[in-house]
C-alpha cells in the first residue's frame, strides 16, 4: 500500500529496503503484488477498488510505504483498513517510511499520533463514494485505531533510533573549547 502522491523515487527506495531486508531473512527474494503492474488494466477505478480485498487475501504480508501523503489520502487509508477487515494480522504488515530526511520522518510520526480519517481527502466520484461508505460502515474510530496500530511499530522504531542517537551524543566525550 502506498500513496501515489508521495515521491516515486523515495517509494522505490523504501520498497528496495524492504526487499533487501526480506531477502536477508528468508534467503530468497519476495514475490510481490504491485497493483499498478499486476492489476487488470481493463478494470475501471471502481472495479479495481473492489478487487483490493481479493488481492490482499492472497498475500501473506502487507508492505506499507508510509510517506507524508499517505495519511492525507483516503484510498491508501482504506486499503490499510481492508487488511485488518479481511482478517489479516497487523503483525504481518511491514511499514517502510518514505522520507528523504529526519524532518520528514518526524512529520510522519507526528501524523501517526494525530491521524483521523475525517481529515483525509479523495478524488470525487464513485470511488470516493465507495471509500466513504467503507469508513461509514466500519466507523471512523475503528479505521483510526486500525491505522494507528498498523503504523505503531514504525513509530516505535523511530523513537528507539532517536533515543539511541541521544544516548550516543550524551556518552560522547566533551571536548574543551579552544581558548582565544
Amino acid at each position: 500500500v502506498h500513496c501515489a502522491k508521495d515521491d516515486a523515487h523515495l517509494r522505490a527506495a523504501a520498497l528496495c529496503r524492504w526487499v533487501t531486508a526480506f531477502t536477508a531473512v528468508h534467503r530468497r527474494p519476495p514475490t510481490v503484488w504491485l497493483d499498478m503492474l499486476c492489476a487488470d488494466i481493463s478494470f475501471s477505478p471502481v472495479e479495481a477498488l473492489a478487487h483490493v480485498p481479493v488481492h490482499m487475501a492472497k498475500c501473506k504480508q502487507l508492505v506499507l510505504l508510509a510517506g507524508p501523503a499517505l495519511l492525507e489520502h483516503l484510498e491508501p487509508v482504506v486499503h490499510c483498513y481492508a487488511w485488518e477487515a479481511i482478517g489479516k494480522r497487523l503483525r504481518d504488515a511491514h511499514v517502510e517510511l518514505v522520507a528523504a530526511d529526519a524532518h520528514t520522518r518526524n512529520d510522519i510520526v507526528a501524523g501517526i499520533d494525530t491521524f483521523h480519517v475525517m481529515n483525509t481527502r479523495a478524488a470525487a466520484g464513485e470511488v470516493h463514494e465507495r471509500l466513504v461508505a467503507v469508513v461509514e460502515i466500519a466507523s471512523a474510530s475503528h479505521v483510526n485505531v486500525t491505522l494507528r496500530e498498523l503504523l505503531e511499530p514504525a513509530r516505535r522504531a523511530l523513537d528507539a533510533a532517536a533515543d539511541a542517537r541521544s544516548a550516543s551524543a550524551l556518552r560522547a566525550p566533551l571536548r574543551p573549547s579552544p581558548q582565544l
